[in-house]
């Protein structure tokens, strides 16, 4: 089973998340939320 990561904020958290085997993420280490129109 895949699963995501959410809340991902520092470097220190993702390193810990990979080493854990994860490897999908989201959060403010990897962009602010922002609106539709600014995702392209």
């Amino acid at each position: 089973m895949d699963a995501l990561a959410e809340g991902v904020e520092t470097v220190e958290q993702r390193d810990l998340l990979v080493s854990l085997g994860c490897t999908h993420f989201q959060g403010y280490l990897f962009a602010r939320p922002m609106t539709g129109a600014a995702f392209k």
